[in-house]
């Protein structure tokens, strides 16, 4: 009977040791699924800040896009008026001038 007892003591025993080897592995991994879960979430983080940066820089292009084409459509505008003057003969005023770089020295006074 003394044996059968210190069998099933050494069972429970093994059980036990069993169960707590068990119980630190499943600790040590749910610690490790715990860390990874914060690195995911802020890596998460980080690309929707970056998400938000790139959506803004966007946006500022879009608007700068919208303001260079109102430019050029300005400048066309400008452009053909310019012509139709020119060949109506009634340009005359600074744009016809010859500018100071076109214009020969003067010989000093000296």
């Amino acid at each position: 009977m003394a044996a059968m007892e210190a069998a099933v003591e050494e069972l429970k025993n093994n059980i036990r040791e069993s169960a707590r080897r068990a119980e630190k592995q499943i600790d040590a991994r749910a610690a490790e699924v715990s860390q990874s879960l914060q690195q995911l979430e802020a890596a998460k983080r980080d690309l929707e800040m970056e998400k938000r940066k790139l959506e803004e820089e966007r946006a500022t292009l879009v608007s700068m896009e919208e303001y260079f084409q109102q430019q050029q459509e300005e400048m066309e505008a400008l452009r053909d008026e310019v012509t139709k003057l020119r060949r109506a003969g009634g340009l005359f005023g600074c744009c016809m001038a010859p500018s100071i770089q076109d214009r020969p020295e003067e010989p000093s006074g000296s």
